[in-house]
């Protein structure tokens, strides 16, 4: 059991974060203003795949969240349900406010509810928004006006089941620190 206060996110946003997280302990003296921090981030997001998943790189970089993990969603009290994430979504983003890593909104405001669909984020519906990205392209969608990433779902409480021997660990992080577990 657990809770977390803004965002969690699990898979290769969270490994960019942990990479340029070592680095920046590793090397304090090379992060000195906002501009070298932002170019050695993209560098790192660029160097793990992140923008595009090439063969040479290992199968830990490129594995989506639904090989190596079951989701699974409490939209009613007492009512687990497996949450369907399709197989190009390599990072999970959970939410709690409607904005992450420096304001962007993942969940963007959908229309109102309607047969089933989605309901905009707030902070105090007793729901967190957990929303899916296949890659740093599909992360830059937040920069457009009505952008935002894949919508998966809506509810209560969510837990992670880890499928053993398909990985060695992940990459997650809790309102932006990260770790390897």
């Amino acid at each position: 059991r657990g809770g977390f206060w803004n965002y969690f996110s699990m898979g290769m946003d969270a490994q960019v974060s942990y990479a340029f997280h070592t680095e920046r302990k590793l090397h304090p003296e090379k992060f000195k203003n906002q501009l070298t921090n932002q170019a050695t981030y993209a560098k790192i997001t660029h160097s793990q795949g992140w923008f595009s998943s090439s063969p040479s790189q290992s199968t830990s970089r490129n594995i989506a969240i639904a090989e190596f993990a079951k989701v699974k969603i409490m939209k009613n009290p007492g009512q687990w349900e497996d949450l369907q994430i399709p197989p190009n979504i390599k990072s999970i983003v959970i939410l709690n406010l409607p904005s992450f890593s420096g304001g962007f909104n993942p969940w963007g405001v959908p229309a109102r509810r309607h047969n089933g669909g989605f309901a905009p984020a707030y902070v105090d519906d007793g729901l967190v928004e957990v929303v899916g990205f296949r890659d740093a392209w599909h992360g830059l969608v937040m920069l457009a006006p009505k952008g935002h990433g894949t919508r998966l779902a809506q509810a209560h409480r969510i837990r992670f089941e880890f499928h053993k021997g398909v990985i060695d660990h992940t990459y997650m992080r809790i309102d932006g620190e990260p770790w390897k577990q």
